[in-house]
């Protein structure tokens, strides 16, 4: 019970949520914007709404002063990934996978960047947070399983060899890399001058993926909804470094993190009219006692 009080106490615990908070927020106000607004348009708008954040830190001095080479390496990189796992989970939208399958899929990457951590940063997990670990990663594959076919008899293509299915894949090795990166910038840089450089290093794949659409035609609501989800989603970054900075391990905050669907499922009746299944609100219940294990 000690080792769980002192999780709650400490600072990454609660940047953590923060992170939750804000990447359920992000998706919630994506989902709605999006409904007007294709992906392109949205990615560009959504970066739109990263950048005041950026220029706050910039201004409070993130990146005055010595920064660390390899620091400012690991966060350009982070962004750039970022960007390319992005546009790897579009194409997966786009050559036919189901939104929720796909999204649920590439919120496993924590199992890259785990897996990253053991092998390079050698660390290690007590057998709590090992539980919470496995249960993370069911919540996060029950927020989403697809509900049985009504034509049981109907024959598809295994999912594995599917384009989506691999650019899917792609997507989620990308952001399992970006979470180890994560960690390691964090060690060099402070979480500010790091969100600032993944910012910049996101921003330099724009010129490649903006279509030249007229982005205000759109309706003012949508275009508020995904700047502010950028904007959003730059605050749970943020958080998700400060977490690490502040003492986080890599192989636990990103997990925990990871489970911010829970909140989603939470609104998204309220805000969308969608409804939780059987199997979603097993997952809220998984979610919520990986996120007290893995605080232990």
């Amino acid at each position: 019970m000690s080792t769980v009080r002192e999780g709650f106490g400490a600072r990454w615990f609660w940047y953590s949520l923060l992170t939750i908070a804000g990447w359920a927020a992000w998706a919630l106000l994506l989902k709605l914007g999006s409904l007007e607004i294709p992906d392109a348009p949205a990615l560009f708008l959504q970066t739109l709404g990263m950048l005041p954040l950026a220029l706050l830190l910039f201004v409070a001095g993130a990146v005055r002063g010595p920064q660390d080479r390899r620091g400012v390496i690991y966060s350009l990189l982070n962004g750039a990934i970022t960007g390319i796992g992005i546009l790897f989970l579009l194409a997966a939208y786009r050559t036919g996978g189901n939104t929720a399958v796909v999204s649920v899929t590439t919120a496993l990457y924590p199992l890259i960047t785990c897996a990253l951590a053991f092998a390079l940063l050698r660390e290690r997990l007590t057998g709590r947070q090992w539980l919470g670990l496995g249960l993370s990663v069911a919540a996060i594959v029950l927020f989403a399983w697809p509900a049985p076919s009504a034509d049981a008899t109907a024959a598809s293509a295994p999912a594995l060899f599917t384009r989506w299915m691999l650019y899917t894949v792609l997507a989620l090795t990308c952001f399992g890399v970006v979470g180890f990166l994560q960690k390691i910038s964090t060690d060099r840089v402070s979480a500010e001058s790091a969100l600032v450089w993944l910012i910049v290093g996101f921003m330099l794949l724009l010129p490649f993926i903006y279509t030249g659409t007229a982005l205000f035609h759109y309706s003012p609501h949508s275009i508020a909804f995904v700047v502010a989800g950028g904007l959003l989603n730059a605050l749970g970054s943020w958080a998700l470094l400060a977490a690490m900075k502040s003492g986080g391990k890599a192989a636990i905050v990103v997990p925990m993190t990871a489970v911010y669907p829970l909140l989603v499922c939470l609104m998204a009746p309220l805000l969308l009219n969608e409804h939780l299944t059987a199997l979603q609100g097993a997952g809220v219940t998984l979610a919520l006692a990986a996120i007290v294990l893995l605080a232990g």
